[in-house]
């Protein structure tokens, strides 16, 4: 859905990436027994996902897209 509004409208697409949030409850947050990172990365646009650069094919629009997730995907597992 990311990678079809960033070709569809061509604004960037601001990786984030939060590490420490799985299992969390509120009483963790607020007791401070947890730490949550949030990393955030440089803006992507749509050039930078879907495969040189190009739109997406019509008959395979849906595998560029699934492509451009994946991209966007590895992107931001490379913020670790």
């Amino acid at each position: 859905m990311v990678s079809f509004l960033a070709k569809k409208t061509d604004c960037p697409i601001i990786p984030i990436l939060i590490q420490g949030a799985d299992n969390i409850s509120l009483t963790d947050v607020f007791s401070g027994k947890r730490n949550i990172t949030v990393t955030i990365g440089p803006p992507l646009w749509a050039k930078d996902i879907f495969k040189d650069g190009k739109k997406p094919l019509i008959n395979n629009e849906q595998y560029d897209y699934e492509d451009a997730a994946a991209v966007l995907m590895e992107k931001i597992a490379q913020l670790t």
